[in-house]
């Protein structure tokens, strides 16, 4: 009997990460969720992450209509969630920020300001976010420090961010400040609105 020599076959597509992106996260959901993933997106030809189709496209569907192939498809949700895993962030369960948008913010500080955040009325989903340096603290206003960084919200405000994380978006279509919040119960494409 002769001896079968096989050897064992290579697996030709890419092993699959682990990690909250797939082929049916929404393009829109990453954009929201992960801004710091969004210049992955757009070296691999997706500049369409300001765009409305971006809200409910799935990212295969906007892969494939980029042109890419199954196997590229499965290297940029590698590169995705490898990206979400190594993002650095600092604060507490009540508030974090990004790497960064703590660099965007120490670079705007100065001596004796702190970070304001407030939610207000407004917007196309009912309320939104304001940030601002500030240096007159309220007796009610809660207060936090990250870093160096004293973080203040009025009560109100605070409860509709409690848990939050504070990102920083860095586009050709968008630069600017971006709130994950895990309260909201709905938001609009741009990212700056959210219902509770």
């Amino acid at each position: 009997m002769e001896a079968q020599n096989k050897e064992p076959q290579v697996e030709a597509s890419i092993k699959k990460s682990e990690g909250p992106i797939s082929r049916d996260t929404t393009i829109g959901d990453i954009i929201q969720k992960y801004p710091n993933v969004v210049d992955i997106l757009m070296a691999t030809g997706v500049h369409c992450v300001g765009c409305h189709v971006a809200a409910w496209e799935r990212l295969e569907d906007g892969l494939k209509g980029h042109g890419k192939s199954d196997e590229e498809i499965d290297t940029v949700i590698n590169e995705l969630n490898t990206a979400i895993a190594a993002e650095k962030v600092v604060g507490n369960e009540e508030f974090t920020i990004s790497e960064k948008a703590m660099v965007e913010v120490k670079k705007n500080l100065k001596e004796g300001q702190f970070l304001r955040v407030e939610v207000v009325s407004g917007g196309c989903s009912g309320m939104s976010y304001g940030l601002s340096l500030d240096n007159d603290r309220k007796t009610d206003d809660k207060s936090m420090e990250i870093e160096g960084v004293t973080v203040v919200a009025d009560p109100e405000s605070f409860k509709l961010i409690k848990g939050s994380r504070l990102d920083y978006l860095d586009t050709f279509e968008e630069k600017g400040f971006r709130f994950v919040n895990p309260n909201a119960t709905g938001g609009c494409g741009c990212g700056k609105s959210f219902s509770a």
